[in-house]
């Protein structure tokens, strides 16, 4: 993932609205007067009309996952999204005023070609709007400035409102002598979309895309939708996108028809209600970058949306004579619904990092045209509904409405949309990403990517000196287990873990934290609580900088403890962590003492300063068992350490050597066999061993969720069976390490930075 600077200037946030501001003189077409095109001047009926609209929107949802997945796969010096506001504005354009011409046909071949000219529509919509809402999450990799962006989306994107609902009836007019003329609405639709084309060129002119996603891979399609079906904030959004264009859908398009039907000369009051929501609705969106900055995205939202269903069941008994009291209400509902618009989009952009942070992959069109998928569902039930619901209440074009239509118009504008906006409010309860989630992704996320870059620069230096035979070697394809398989795998680790394990490496840094930060004692406590449940022993690697609870607490639940001095050649930090070490074991906490890690490895350390530590704490601290951990290969040779230590600990990593996963366990049997030849009968302990779930390839060694799984069952197997105490590396991820693994670093663990276990 490549990024630079996450600001945007005020020209690019305008460029970008732009972008929305040509969708909308379509979309404003489609959501205030298509239902009345189609009724009064295309001449269908208003069931026909409300079939139409359920049936070519809805299919036309079907299509946005796979425009969405295109445009992942576009590579083009221009970015991944861009190039289709270039390529896609003059189709776009040529299909809209099809839609809008009425041809001379009759019966079922004119119905016929409603349908293929609104389908072709709306799919030239979608391959033009879901890129350019995919440029929204990869313009910055700020959630705040996205917020911000959107913010002026949304602006720009009423602005049509303002051309549509006081021109599009008098040019119709104009061009054809009446409102409800065939040639007056298809004039009217040539130069809205001539104007639209120009706006999205200038949108590709004014744009940049900095956030640049890993190359997808023609098969990795169904990855992408294995990680949205886990992404479960994602999935609450789709509900509320869904209830939301239904609430919204219903009371735009019933709007026309309310005004010219139940408000005595409401036709003539119809462009200034209208005119007066749109400004409304921009103050209301004006407000929402700071406010959510506030209070929060989700809180901010459910808060709006409960105001603008509130206002809206008010409506009803709003007397449609009392013309200052229909017009204020009106106004209310888009003050009070219009933060929801950016805030959702916002929303979605936050599911695309939070699919990046959980799974190592991103597929930000995917995440943004399965969004739109589930709004233009919630299109389609709005549109057939306002159709159904107008047949049902006996809707008559050109004729005087009966009470009985009227009271069901009034009920579309009010109680029946009311419903929409509640379901909305209660399925963001289950979307689960907050403020401070936001930012432990952000943290996370940068972290991850420059240590990306990083490693495009430069190779990574390899961990043992086997690894250099193979770190060049061509990359093979990452493993991918069949359903059975995974079920398999899955159910055997699970039983693994309720049986209790030897035991897990266990940092205590959360979130976007890194050593030397203050510890949190509660997640600490509660990370600890599940170890508990899942094996007899706990690695720590540190007793300094707070470390020392964490000892402690582990102590205090009945997990015994390895309890290491982290050794790095600073003299006076390195007597900091002896001491500590010192001070725990005589207090009973420690049961097994390691000193270093990998210290040897890394060239911080030689063997004669190792074996100075050992002695100093075996006279500080008698009676301890005490040893020191290192890579496999770094215990060759040094005969006097393996001598002096009580127990060896060795670190075993076949990904750091390249190997691929089918051949990992008999690589980890090689590596232990190779230390016991040189331990005589000197105990041995795996203190580190694991695989990432998520990042960059190592040789042939591929990182995955498949992989790690089929590597924990057959490391953790093997080990019960030949009864090797093991540590498996490790319990949650930990974002810090990026900056020493490279990417991989954040995605060792069964749990994730949130504790949500990988493989449930």
């Amino acid at each position: 993932m490549t990024t630079t600077s996450s600001r945007l200037s005020i020209s690019e946030k305008i460029g970008y609205g732009f972008g929305d501001f040509a969708s909308n003189l379509f979309w404003q077409m489609f959501s205030i007067f298509i239902a009345k095109y189609y009724t009064d001047v295309f001449l269908l009926s208003a069931a026909q009309m409300g079939t139409m609209m359920f049936v070519t929107r809805l299919g036309d949802a079907f299509i946005d996952p796979a425009v969405g997945a295109i445009a992942d796969r576009t590579h083009t010096r221009w970015g991944h999204f861009r190039p289709y506001l270039l390529w896609m504005a003059i189709p776009m354009a040529v299909a809209a005023v099809a839609a809008f011409t009425v041809p001379d046909l009759s019966g079922t071949s004119k119905v016929v070609y409603a349908y293929v000219t609104l389908s072709l529509m709306m799919i030239a919509y979608s391959a033009i709007n879901i890129p350019y809402s995919g440029l929204l999450g990869v313009l910055t990799p700020s959630s705040t400035e996205r917020t911000s962006v959107c913010s002026y989306r949304f602006v720009m994107a009423l602005l049509p409102v303002f051309i549509i609902v006081n021109t599009a009836l008098p040019l119709a007019k104009y061009f054809g002598g009446s409102e409800n003329s065939p040639r007056g609405w298809q004039m009217t639709m040539i130069i809205f979309a001539s104007l639209a084309v120009v706006l999205y060129w200038v949108t590709f002119a004014m744009t940049k895309e900095r956030v640049r996603p890993e190359p997808r891979g023609e098969g990795s399609f169904r990855r992408d939708l294995q990680d949205l079906k886990r992404n479960r904030p994602w999935l609450a959004l789709c509900v509320v996108g869904v209830a939301a264009l239904t609430f919204s859908n219903i009371r735009n398009t019933v709007a026309i028809y309310y005004f010219q039907n139940v408000v005595p000369h409401g036709g003539h009051y119809f462009g200034y209600v209208m005119t007066s929501g749109a400004l409304a609705f921009i103050l209301g969106v004006m407000a929402t970058s700071p406010l959510s900055r506030r209070f929060g995205k989700r809180n901010f939202y459910m808060v709006s949306m409960t105001m603008a269903g509130l206002a809206s069941l008010a409506f009803y008994f709003v007397p449609p004579s009392n013309i200052p009291l229909v017009w204020i209400v009106q106004t209310l509902i888009s003050l009070f619904a219009a933060p929801t618009a950016p805030l959702i989009w916002a929303m979605y952009a936050d599911t695309a990092d939070f699919s990046e942070w959980k799974n190592g992959r991103r597929a930000t069109g995917l995440v943004f045209s399965a969004a739109s998928f589930a709004q233009k569902f919630g299109w389609a039930l709005g549109g057939a509904g306002t159709g159904y619901l107008l047949s049902f209440f006996g809707y008559k074009p050109d004729v005087a409405q009966s009470a009985y239509t009227m009271h069901g118009m009034v009920l579309m504008a009010s109680v029946i949309p009311a419903c929409g906006a509640a379901l909305a409010v209660v399925a963001l309860f289950f979307y689960e990403i907050d403020e401070p989630t936001v930012r432990t992704m952000g943290t996370e996320l940068e972290a991850m990517r420059h240590a990306r870059e990083q490693a495009r620069e430069q190779s990574a230096k390899p961990r043992t000196s086997s690894a250099t035979a193979v770190a060049g070697a061509p990359a093979g394809a990452p493993l991918q287990l069949d359903p059975a398989q995974r079920e398999r795998l899955r159910g055997e680790l699970q039983g693994l873990l309720e049986q209790g394990i030897h035991g897990m490496c266990f940092g205590p840094y959360v979130g976007g934290q890194s050593p030397g930060q203050r510890i949190d004692a509660e997640r600490i406590a509660q990370r600890l609580g599940q170890l508990r449940r899942n094996a007899r022993w706990v690695r720590l690697f540190s007793c300094t900088q707070g470390n020392a609870q964490v000892v402690r607490a582990a102590r205090s639940m009945g997990l015994r403890t390895m309890a290491g001095a982290w050794l790095s050649g600073d003299a006076r930090r390195d007597a900091e962590e002896l001491d500590a070490l010192v001070e725990l074991a005589r207090d009973g906490q420690v049961d097994l003492a390691m000193l270093g890690n990998e210290a040897l490895l890394r060239g911080e350390l030689d063997e004669q300063q190792l074996l100075e530590a050992l002695q100093q704490f075996r006279s500080r601290a008698p009676g301890v068992t005490a040893g020191v951990v290192d890579a496999y290969s770094s215990f060759p040779g040094r005969q006097r350490l393996l001598q002096a230590v009580d127990v060896v600990g060795v670190n075993c990593y076949p990904f750091w050597e390249g190997c691929p996963v089918d051949q990992a366990l008999d690589r980890l049997r090689s590596m232990i066999d190779q230390t016991r030849a040189h331990l005589g009968d000197k105990p041995l302990v795996v203190t580190e061993t694991g695989w990432p779930t998520a990042g960059s390839a190592h040789g042939l060694a591929h990182p995955g969720s498949d992989a790690a799984l089929r590597y924990a069952v057959d490391a953790l197997r093997w080990a019960a069976a030949e009864g090797l105490e093991l540590f498996y590396f490790e319990a949650f991820d930990e974002s810090w390490k990026t900056s020493q693994e490279g990417d991989v670093g954040a995605h060792w663990g069964l749990w994730d930075s949130r504790e949500q276990f990988k493989f449930a």
